[in-house]
């Protein structure tokens, strides 16, 4: 069900209209934040990122650093007009560890066959160096309208976790599935594909195990809801 559908204002309204009427400080940082999480459509990311440069305007308020650099991904990820400036315009604002990290996660954020397969390559292989590095490029590959694109990745990553997990360091296997599971998408065949990994893996797999049962149990909740919210429609 999108965006809110069915549940009166849609979240991003919502959550725009909190902001514009938020009285303290506190309160305006939480709505700001929930604003740009919920904004998935150029409509809404193309305010925040007014409101970012100054054309909008909320008294009382400004977007923090990592406010800034969340709403440039999406620039990124939803492919909108002006996304390479507004990138470079927070890497020149912020040229701090964070900066590189946002950086690395905008680059896998691109919606191109091309980038992604070389990232992909990159995961698999020698990763990015440091955890926070790899958590990073990693948290900006998967994106829910990118699906399409990404099809062919659901298959490599229920592929190629097994194998990370074998062959790399805890840290390194435990973000590599953190990053590249695809919660993204909610149904039945990534559930089948979940349940079907954990019977395969071994008793010395326990992280792997571990972690698929948390999957599977959000995924089960999900699928459910999703079932229960179209008796309602």
């Amino acid at each position: 069900m999108a965006h809110g559908e069915g549940f009166g204002l849609p979240m991003f309204e919502a959550a725009q209209n909190c902001l514009a009427t938020a009285k303290t400080n506190d309160e305006k940082i939480i709505w700001g934040r929930a604003a740009v999480g919920f904004a998935i459509s150029e409509k809404d990311i193309t305010w925040l990122g007014n409101l970012a440069d100054g054309k909008e305007l909320i008294t009382g308020f400004t977007l923090d650093q990592d406010m800034r650099w969340a709403i440039a991904t999406k620039y990124v990820g939803f492919d909108l007009a002006g996304a390479s400036a507004r990138v470079k315009k927070e890497q020149e604002q912020d040229p701090s560890d964070r900066g590189t990290r946002a950086q690395l996660r905008c680059e896998t954020s691109v919606a191109s066959s091309e980038i992604k397969q070389t990232a992909w390559e990159r995961f698999v292989a020698e990763g990015y160096g440091s955890r926070y590095l790899n958590q990073a490029a990693m948290s900006g590959f998967n994106w829910t309208h990118q699906r399409e694109l990404l099809k062919s990745y659901v298959g490599f990553f229920f592929e190629q976790v097994p194998k990370v997990f074998q062959e790399r360091d805890r840290e390194f296997a435990t973000v590599f599935y953190s990053g590249l599971y695809p919660a993204y998408i909610v149904d039945q065949d990534i559930l089948e594909r979940s349940q079907e990994l954990l019977k395969k893996t071994t008793t010395n797999q326990t992280v792997l195990q571990r972690m698929l049962r948390e999957s599977i149990d959000v995924l089960e909740r999900a699928i459910k809801c999703q079932q229960y919210a179209r008796t309602q429609m």
